[in-house]
């Protein structure tokens, strides 16, 4: 391994890869590697955070136009409109998501948000698609993005790897936070979209810094 083997790691992923630096420590320390390799450093609150510019692009393709898959649709929206981690979208299942004639309601943190006209758009796509469900491997699974392991959910790599030409999901995530704590009280967001209050805070003093007028806004 050389240096340049590092620096090409790090460039071309997520800054989470600037962890490597404890595994580098170790094996210079066990002479497996050469003394002089330098890692970057893992800093909280560096991570690049998309435009305001950027995520109104980005949601207008995701919410006007029909050029995703429903599951990639949604995927996105709950990404750049309600700063949803990755993680958690690929974990939600049906109970938490409640479709009427006239409304659909997605509970993220145990308060039902109403997905506005064209957000609903893709859950009620995916509700009537019955999508991936009619295998051996996911007949009555409760998951809404299913994968392709019986009973198991799609993995959230997968899914950000579907988006990554659309969005790059952590850098749309802390960009939404930014504008979100601009326009809503702290308390608000953090009980509605499942956050510390100390992780919006800081996302708030980041920023310079209701939600239904905020996503009224966004979606103009």
């Amino acid at each position: 391994m050389t240096q340049a083997h590092i620096d090409l790691w790090q460039a071309t992923g997520p800054t989470t890869r600037e962890h490597i630096l404890r595994f580098i420590r170790w094996a210079i320390k066990a002479k497996l590697v050469a003394s002089d390799l330098e890692v970057s450093p893992h800093r909280r609150g560096n991570a690049p955070r998309m435009s305001i510019a950027q995520q109104n692009a980005v949601i207008e393709q995701v919410a006007h136009q029909q050029t995703l898959q429903p599951r990639d649709r949604l995927f996105a929206i709950l990404i750049i409109v309600f700063a949803q981690r990755a993680e958690d979208v690929a974990a939600l299942t049906w109970d938490k998501i409640t479709i009427t004639a006239d409304t659909v309601t997605v509970d993220l943190a145990g308060l039902p948000i109403h997905f506005p006209p064209p957000l609903d758009e893709p859950v009620r796509a995916l509700a009537a698609g019955n999508y991936n469900s009619q295998t051996a491997a996911h007949r009555n699974s409760p998951w809404v993005f299913r994968g392709y392991t019986p009973g198991k959910h799609v993995g959230p790599a997968h899914l950000r790897s579907y988006l990554r030409p659309i969005l790059a999901a952590l850098e749309a995530r802390l960009g939404t936070l930014n504008e979100l704590t601009q326009t809503t009280p702290i308390a608000v967001l953090a009980e509605t979209l499942g956050y510390s209050p100390q992780t919006l805070e800081a996302h708030a003093r980041a920023s310079a810094s209701t939600y239904a007028r905020y996503v009224a806004t966004r979606l103009d």
